[in-house]
């Protein structure tokens, strides 16, 4: 459960790492 969870975060801090600038830019 504990090591799912990891993956699914890791999976998701990728996707907003790809794409920081543009969503962090308008914040």
């Amino acid at each position: 459960m504990k090591r799912e969870k990891c993956r699914l975060f890791s999976r998701q801090a990728r996707l907003l790492l790809q794409f920081p600038l543009q969503s962090g830019e308008t914040v």
